[in-house]
Formats: C-alpha cells, structure tokens, sequence
C-alpha cells in the first residue's frame, strides 16, 4: 500500500511520520485490496488544547474511506482516525459478504 503523509504549515519529524505508517499499514489486516493511503495533518489556528488534526484518505478499488479526528496530540488524532477507518473497513466488508450471498 501507497502511504503518502502532508503536514500542512509544519514540519513533521520523522518519529511522528513513522508512528504514522505503522499505524495505517496495520489496516491491511482488515481490507488486503487497500491501494493507497493520504494522511494530512494540519495545525488548527486555536486557543485550544486540542488543535491537532488527522484527517485519513484510504482507498480501496471499489470504495473511498475518510476519517479524521482532532485531538491534543497528533498520536492521539492517528489513533482516533485510524479506528474509526477500522469500522468502516469492517461495514464496508460486511455489505461485500452480504452482496456476494446473494
């Protein structure tokens, strides 16, 4: 699978990119036709704790997948945006099983 990562207005460092991929590469256990993965990360311009965003694009032959989560730590946002792919990716395989019984 294609991961690509954007950090938008920073400079993300190559911990936070690497916690990234490991994290998004473990969705291969759910879908193994995943192409192709976009994760941005944005800084929101706030006054609050929580102004890290993870916005996650996946792709899959048939379907596009979004999530995106916002949090006090990007870590945190990942986390967040990648289990709420995981339901997807697991509604999205349970309608691909019901279609192919009947």
């Amino acid at each position: 699978m294609e991961t690509k990562i954007h950090s938008m207005h920073f400079q993300a460092n190559d911990q936070l990119k690497e916690f990234i991929h490991n994290k998004v590469h473990k969705l291969e256990h759910f879908n193994h036709k995943i192409t192709a993965c976009e994760v941005s990360l944005k800084l929101e311009k706030s006054d609050v704790d929580t102004n890290k965003l993870c916005e996650i694009k996946l792709f899959l032959p048939e379907v596009e997948l979004f999530a995106k989560s916002q949090c006090p730590t990007f870590e945190q946002a990942c986390n967040e945006a990648v289990d709420a792919i995981q339901g997807q990716l697991r509604k999205h395989k349970t309608k691909e099983i019901k279609r192919t019984h009947h």
